[in-house]
């Protein structure tokens, strides 16, 4: 299988408009637009630094198209609004297409792109090998793709916005070593396995059993394809843990926690760390559910993709290339954030808060502020009227 090993980008775009992260106050309503560009409506989040790049210099919008995986759990609709608002924050038009977890209807869907010719796709990809082939139709075909959160096999793309799965995985292993260690207890594992058709999945698989393989503290008892869906997570629990009583522990991969929860609250074994029945459990995606069991220790921590950050990334990088006609990272990728009960307040990328708290506090997700991501490699531009 083709590996792929992402360097960390962070070098900084270079550009002559002016250059500022995103002011934490709130602003007064924008001011009235440049002659030939619309004012801006009411609505969008303030500051708007972007209003007025969507525009083409014969005043026409850019559009734009964006391919998601599926739309039901919290993190693809995340990714999918946060992108979706900024690209329109800057004037632009934007269509979704919701494929369904369905590789052959997001195939077909990006194959009627291609006949539209939008200004750009943004893609949440479904399979990281299965989509390559129409990807490379569509940048054959004159129309740049920008690559969220899931890598996609093409030598093509513009840019992808991920995080450095491995080593996520890797510092999952090694906080795993670290409660073993502390408690002094042998934690045995059931890994529950995100879909393994991305190639994230199986490169933070790889780094959470490189890095335990050779402890005596930490052993991967079970490893049950569980594909981040709650029904199959929920099941794989309560097949494993009455089967295996030595099971101490869970790593789950990936997907919200309802499952998890549900199974070991139905096995008895739903307690707070001190406890003697505590399962030590890392889930891979911090909700306000899991950061709730974070601060409330039912939970020792999550190994965090935020899809908040990779949305907002990808919606600057296409602001900076196909709007403002300039060069960005063939690959931005974040370093691993590992969520614990003594940072799960505390958020990484100058928003109020972790992505789940956010949602849970802001469910608006239109309304949520610009991220400051300098420090990554992708400032935030800024309208100039130039």
């Amino acid at each position: 299988m083709k590996k792929f090993f992402i360097p960390l980008l962070t070098g900084v775009i270079v550009a002559s408009v002016v250059l500022a992260g995103c002011a934490k106050a709130p602003a007064p309503a924008p001011a009235p637009a440049p002659a030939g560009i619309p004012a801006e409506p009411a609505g969008f989040p303030q500051p708007n630094p972007y209003w007025g790049l969507g525009f083409k210099p014969d005043g026409s919008p850019y559009k734009f198209v964006y391919v998601s995986a599926d739309l039901a759990l919290e993190v693809w609709v995340i990714d999918n609004k946060v992108c979706e608002t900024q690209l329109r924050m800057a004037g632009a038009e934007v269509t979704s297409y919701n494929p369904r977890w369905n590789l052959e209807r997001q195939v077909a869907i990006i194959e009627d792109v291609i006949q539209q010719h939008p200004d750009a796709i943004i893609l949440y990809a479904v399979d990281t090998y299965g989509i390559g082939p129409v990807v490379d139709k569509a940048v054959q075909a004159g129309i740049p793709v920008f690559a969220v959160d899931i890598l996609v096999d093409s030598d093509y793309l513009t840019m992808t916005a991920t995080y450095d799965q491995y080593d996520m995985g890797y510092t999952v292993g090694e906080y795993f070593m670290d409660i073993a260690k502390k408690r002094d207890k042998h934690l045995a594992v059931l890994e529950l396995l995100c879909p393994m058709s991305f190639e994230i999945c199986v490169m933070r698989s790889e780094g959470f059993n490189d890095a335990v393989k050779d402890s005596p503290l930490v052993s991967v008892e079970i490893q049950s394809p569980s594909e981040a869906n709650d029904e199959l997570q929920m099941n794989a629990i309560l097949d494993a843990l009455p089967a295996h009583p030595d099971i101490n522990a869970i790593y789950q991969d990936g997907g919200g926690p309802d499952g998890t929860i549900r199974a070991l609250k139905q096995l008895g074994r739903w307690y707070p760390i001190g406890n003697p029945k505590h399962v030590v459990l890392n889930i891979g995606d911090a909700t306000a559910l899991t950061s709730d069991a974070i601060r409330t220790t039912y939970c020792d921590g999550s190994g965090l993709n935020s899809p908040w950050a990779m949305a907002d990334i990808t919606a600057k990088g296409v602001l900076w290339n196909i709007c403002l006609g300039q060069s960005v990272p063939k690959e931005i990728v974040l370093p691993a954030d590992m969520v614990t009960p003594e940072n799960v307040d505390i958020s990484p990328y100058g928003g109020p808060m972790r992505y789940g708290d956010m949602l849970e506090a802001v469910p608006d997700i239109t309304t949520w502020p610009i991220l400051d991501m300098e420090k990554y490699g992708m400032p935030t531009p800024h309208f100039t009227g130039g």
